[in-house]
């Protein structure tokens, strides 16, 4: 099961981390994303089952010297994001600089969850930033760098996690004029204004791109309304 530890976490990481390693870098911080979809898995596994199901999300931040400091969820209880904090132990003191204090993940798509595939298709749309998920993303990573500074926070995300991370990476840069370290994993293509790419571009063939966008749009927005009344 990938949302088991013992399976499907990194087995070249069982010794003491290397945070000079990018690689290892790339590695914890990939844990810690999974362990966003695993702390999401477990919520809906403890609705479903009565007799104490087993949580399978501590290990994926308890192996790397990370606490759960706080889940990120909406409304209806969905945890879609996590901060985690270093705590010193086998791995370097959090005065190295290649060592994180904070590490804020966002997971990605869930494909039962109805509220993650409208999301998705805010993003094809270019209107993710404006969906409550990314608001509220964007305001817990202000006030935590505004308490933490930002040399001591990281993001990190997964697919939408990715996109709603490049969201708040640049709401900070725009607004704090501070860049985060951020590590992201299969980010998705965004829809892009591809007129604005050649100010050359022949009108004809911008207004093609325009209709084609509108059409995609469209489409997509079918499925996700034929999705929610089959």
């Amino acid at each position: 099961m990938e949302e088991i530890f013992d399976s499907s976490g990194p087995k070249h990481l069982e010794g003491i981390v290397d945070w000079k390693n990018a690689d290892h870098r790339r590695s914890v911080t990939a844990s810690l994303v999974q362990g966003v979809y695993v702390l999401e898995t477990d919520r809906q596994r403890k609705m479903t089952i009565s007799k104490n199901p087993i949580n399978y999300a501590q290990p994926w931040w308890v192996s790397f010297n990370f606490q759960l400091h706080k889940y990120l969820t909406k409304d209806d209880g969905c945890i879609f994001g996590a901060i985690y904090e270093y705590i010193n132990g086998k791995c370097p003191a959090p005065a190295d600089s290649n060592v994180p204090r904070y590490v804020i993940a966002f997971r990605g798509t869930l494909i039962l969850r109805l509220r993650d595939l409208k999301l998705n298709l805010k993003f094809f749309i270019n209107e993710l930033k404006e969906s409550h998920r990314s608001q509220l993303a964007m305001r817990c990573v202000e006030n935590f760098v505004d308490s933490n500074g930002s040399s001591n926070v990281w993001l990190a995300g997964h697919s939408l996690g990715s996109a709603i991370a490049l969201i708040v990476g640049r709401n900070m840069m725009l607004k704090k004029n501070c860049s985060l370290e951020a590590y992201l994993f299969n980010p998705p293509y965004a829809s892009l204004h591809m007129e604005n790419f050649c100010t050359s571009m022949d009108e004809d063939v911008k207004h093609l791109v325009r209709t084609v966008r509108g059409i995609i749009k469209k489409a997509l927005a079918i499925a996700v309304e034929a999705r929610i009344n089959p």
